[in-house]
């Protein structure tokens, strides 16, 4: 089946003030999300992840895995429209964190036309 949401987390970085720390190329194992809570900041010790962020990853993907199991036919269906209106461009959405589990989505990038 068609993945309607395709996602993947990777990017981590300091919240603490004045630190600056990021790592673009660090990859989060999905189903093992919290192992990375209280992480530490390699450069000032302050936590890269809180509780707070880990549980709204879960929701986000769990959001994301219940659209992938209901496919693109279900998801047209719960829409009452046409499955050729679903298919478009494809996006690239940047979601920022700061520790407090808000989710700060950035603007949509095409990333393919549709």
């Amino acid at each position: 089946m068609e993945k309607v949401i395709d996602y993947e987390v990777t990017g981590i970085k300091c919240d603490a003030k004045g630190c600056g720390y990021r790592d673009r190329s660090f990859n989060f194992d999905v189903k093992q999300l919290d192992a990375h809570i209280d992480l530490k900041c390699p450069d000032c010790e302050a936590p890269l992840m809180t509780k707070e962020d880990i549980d709204s990853m879960k929701i986000m993907i769990g959001i994301s895995d219940v659209m992938n199991a209901a496919g693109v036919d279900g998801i047209a269906k719960a829409l009452n429209v046409p499955i050729s209106e679903l298919n478009g461009p494809l996006f690239n959405v940047e979601v920022d964190m700061d520790g407090s589990g808000k989710m700060d989505l950035k603007e949509p990038q095409q990333i393919k036309e549709g």
